[in-house]
Formats: C-alpha cells, structure tokens, sequence
C-alpha cells in the first residue's frame, strides 16, 4: 500500500494517474468507489470526490 502523499479533489469517478514531474509512472485508470475516494498504487495520490469536501467529510 502507498503512503498518500497529495489530496486530489475531482469531479469525476473514473481519473487517470500518470504520478508527477518527480516521480511518473505507467498511466493507470482509477475508480472512485462508494466510499468516496481512491488511492494511486503507485504514488499514493489520493483522489477525493469534490462532493465528499463539500460535505466535510474529507
């Protein structure tokens, strides 16, 4: 498991990661599960449904 290393809020369920400048990485295709959020596996990216944040449960 990755350590989370940044909160990415997005309005989509379906993201591509393809890491940073500092460390990139094969592009993979993420899904928002019902939970609200998902985390990149290989750079710990932590993607955040815009309406969780809205709510203030992230």
């Amino acid at each position: 498991m990755a350590i989370v290393k940044r909160k990415i809020f997005v309005d989509q369920t379906k993201i591509a990661c393809v890491g940073d400048k500092k460390g990139p990485h094969p592009k993979v295709y993420l899904k928002v599960g019902p939970r609200g959020f998902v985390s990149c596996p290989y750079c710990g990216k932590l993607y955040i449904l815009a309406e969780k944040k809205a709510a203030g449960i992230a």
